[in-house]
Order: C-alpha cells, then structure tokens, then sequence
C-alpha cells in the first residue's frame, strides 16, 4: 500500500511540475514532512526498539555498553565517510536502491526490483541534476557529488526507458 502511495503521489507532482505549477523551498519541506509522518519513519529512529526485541536488552549496563558501541559504529562511519567520500556516497546510493528494491511485494522480479529501487536515485538526475548535486554535496563534497551526479544523468533516460517497460508488464 505504501508503495502505491508513493507511486501515485509521485506522479501526481511529475503531472503539477510538467504543468509548471512550482513551489516554495518551505512548501517541498513541510510536503516531505508530511509524507515521512505518513508513509514512513526515518531510518534510525527505531534502532533502540529493534535492539531492546532482538538483543533482550536489560538493566543500565547493557544499555551503556549498546550506546557505547552504536556511537563508535557511527564515528566509524563517519570517519570512514570522510577518509573515502566518493566511494561511500556510491555505496550508500547503492544499499539505498538495494533497500527501495525490497518494498515490492513478493513475486516481483529482481529486475524490477533493481529498477524500482534504484529509481528513487537515478531518476532525479534527469530534471534536477543541479539540486541533487547540492544535495549530494551536502552529504558527501562538492568534489564527490561532482563525480556522481554526471553518471547517474548518464543512467537516467535508460532507466526510465526501462522502468516504464517493466511497469508494463
């Protein structure tokens, strides 16, 4: 259900944007708030519940040691982010599309799971490659997002191409 959702609210915006309806940067900002309120918490936000029921977290002492170790994962990540910026902004728009292709329900095939979730991350290019290169760059660098953004414009009309046949079957 969500999936369609989204579907449908996205191609609602492409329609109002083809039609040349525009808003403000704070309207776009309190739309994907909505949508995150309604559609989908933000990855994270959880991770203490998820632990406390896979992990059996009890007492302050575990929840110290857990803490302790999800911050220095996190600083990892971080460092290691800063280390290789380029190469980790691929690898998560990757995991990211990864992660997307894994809303279909059952029985989709991987193509159109690979399509479906990368879509999210290819397909801006095609119209807004100048917003996604200060997006990305706010994420990972200028010099990173300088690098991504050409290849993902590059990869965008195949697959669209693509995306609209799979759709169609």
């Amino acid at each position: 259900l969500q999936g369609r959702i989204f579907c449908m609210v996205s191609l609602a915006l492409v329609v109002t944007l083809l039609a040349g309806f525009r808003t403000t940067p704070e309207h776009e900002l309190l739309a994907v708030g909505a949508l995150v309120l309604l559609l989908g918490v933000p990855h994270g936000s959880l991770d203490v519940v998820v632990a406390r029921r896979l992990l059996g977290l009890t007492g302050i002492g575990a929840w110290a040691l857990f803490s302790l170790l999800y911050v220095c994962l996190a600083a990892l990540v971080v460092g290691l982010w800063w280390i290789a910026s380029t190469v980790f902004l691929c690898a998560f728009l990757g995991f990211s599309a990864l992660h997307f292709g894994a809303d279909p329900a059952a029985g989709v095939s991987w193509p159109t799971r690979v399509l479906y979730g990368g879509a999210v991350i290819v397909l801006p290019a095609l119209w807004h490659s100048a917003e996604l290169q200060r997006l990305l760059g706010l994420v990972a660098g200028p010099d990173s997002a300088a690098f991504v953004v050409p290849a993902l414009r590059i990869l965008a009309i195949p697959w669209l191409c693509a995306t609209v046949l799979a759709g169609w079957q």
